[in-house]
C-alpha cells in the first residue's frame, strides 16, 4: 500500500499528517512526500517514530516542481493522498484528479497544528475523506518498543493526550500515594496538602481551567500590553497566547 503526503516546509506538519494517516489503521508499505522543491531535511526522525509503532515503510520524497502538471500524474501512482500540508493549488490537484482517496486532517484552530503530533488531542481533529466527505476514525496505537525520553512541556502534553486514547489517565501527583485522575483533582476527591493544593492551583491557572474576565478583554485589543511579573507567574504563556501584542517590561 502507497501512502502519499503533501511535503511542507515545516517537517512537524508533515509529519503530523503521516501520523494521523497511521492512526486512522493505515499501514503503508511505502510513504511518498511530494514536494516543490528539494526537503532541506531529512526525514530519519520519521522512520525512527514509525518503527515504535511497528511501521517499517520505505520513506522517499518526490520533487515536483512548479510544473503542475505532474503533480496529478504522480498523484494517481499512490492509494491514499494527505493533503493537510502543503499548498492549496496542490491539496485542489489532488482532489480532482486522485483516483485514490484524498484526505485532510481538519482542525478548527488551524495555528495550533504547527505543533508536535499529539498536542492537539485527536479527538479534536477529523480526518475528512473525499469525496464522499466520510470521516475517518482514529484510535490509539500500542509501540512496539520501548526505551527512555526526556519530554519538555509541550512533549508531556503531546503524550498524556495520545494516552487519553485509550481511555483514562492516572498519574503521580505531590505527595498523594495512589495515582489519581485529572479529573479526580480538578473535581476535589482528593485531599491534597496545603503545598500541593497552591501547587495544583498554579497549574490549573496555566493551562487554563481557571480564567479571569479579564482574558475576554486581552484577547479582544488591538493594543499593545505589558504585564507585569506576577502576571506571568499566575499565568504563564497562555496570557502570551491572548494577548496579540505585547511588549517586554523590561524595555518600558
Amino acid at each position: 500500500m502507497r501512502l502519499g503526503i503533501l511535503g511542507s516546509d515545516k517537517l512537524v506538519t508533515t509529519t503530523n499528517a503521516l501520523m494521523y494517516e497511521v492512526f486512522a489503521g493505515v499501514v503503508p508499505d511505502e510513504v511518498v512526500i511530494f514536494t516543490e522543491d528539494p526537503p532541506k531535511t531529512t526525514f530519519d526522525k520519521l522512520s525512527e517514530a514509525l518503527l515504535l509503532l511497528g511501521v517499517k515503510p520505505k520513506i522517499r520524497y518526490v520533487v515536483l516542481g512548479e510544473d503542475f502538471s505532474k503533480w496529478g500524474e504522480a498523484f494517481s501512482q499512490v492509494d491514499i493522498v494527505d493533503v493537510t500540508p502543503g499548498r492549496k493549488i496542490t491539496a485542489l490537484i489532488a482532489a480532482s484528479t486522485t483516483k485514490g482517496k484524498v484526505r485532510y486532517a481538519y482542525l478548527k484552530e488551524e495555528v495550533r497544528g504547527y505543533r508536535v503530533f499529539g498536542y492537539v488531542p485527536l479527538q479534536q481533529i477529523r480526518l475528512i475523506e473525499l469525496p464522499m466527505f466520510k470521516q475517518v476514525a482514529m484510535s490509539a496505537k500500542h509501540t512496539v518498543s520501548v526505551g527512555e525520553a526526556t519530554l519538555d512541556r509541550e512533549g508531556l502534553i503531546a503524550m498524556y493526550n495520545l494516552y487519553t486514547l485509550l481511555g483514562e489517565v492516572s498519574f503521580s501527583f505531590g505527595s498523594l500515594p495512589i495515582p489519581v485522575t485529572l479529573e479526580e483533582l480538578l473535581q476535589n476527591k482528593v485531599t491534597l496538602t496545603q503545598e500541593d493544593q497552591q501547587y495544583f492551583n498554579t497549574c490549573i491557572k496555566r493551562a487554563g481551567y481557571i480564567q479571569y474576565e479579564e482574558e475576554k478583554e486581552i484577547a479582544q485589543t488591538q493594543d499593545t500590553l505589558t504585564f507585569d511579573t506576577n502576571v506571568y507567574i499566575e499565568l504563564g504563556e497562555r496570557v502570551l497566547r491572548k494577548a496579540r501584542k505585547t511588549h517586554p517590561l523590561r524595555d518600558v
